[in-house]
């Protein structure tokens, strides 16, 4: 409830449970401000004085990226996916590190997951409409 007072409105009577910005924010600038604050039911403001510091972490993350298309494989002597036997490579880069190379200088990325629709020997073209992959 406001009151009058010579005709003006006057902030609301700290009597009738009341407490203005204004109250507010000049108990704020005063000495005494964290007395008032307390007293009219309002949350403390921060100590003056810091003993111990602040410390904390922050992670950011993002979803996944997924992207698909279709490869198509023209030469003979290139694998699908990776092709180690008996601790020997077979065959140049693979059809999955060609592609991975690509996407994870273009996204920054630090990892990717190859998955294609189907497989084929290492000495197999891909021709035509190409594979699909994610």
């Amino acid at each position: 409830k406001w009151q009058r007072d010579r005709g003006k409105r006057q902030r609301p009577s700290e009597a009738a449970g009341g407490v203005s910005t204004r109250t507010v924010l000049k108990a704020q600038f005063d000495s005494n401000a964290r007395e008032r604050l307390l007293a009219a039911g309002l949350f403390p403001p921060p100590p003056a004085d810091v003993s111990t510091p602040l410390t904390f972490a922050v992670e950011c993350v993002h979803a996944p990226i997924c992207i698909g298309g279709r490869y198509v494989k023209l030469a003979r002597d290139m694998p699908q996916t990776p092709w180690w036997l008996e601790g020997s490579r077979h065959g140049v880069a693979s059809v999955q590190e060609r592609i991975e190379a690509v996407l994870i200088r273009a996204y920054k990325g630090s990892s990717t997951s190859f998955h294609a629709s189907g497989r084929e020997d290492m000495d197999v073209r891909m021709l035509g409409g190409g594979r699909p992959f994610v």
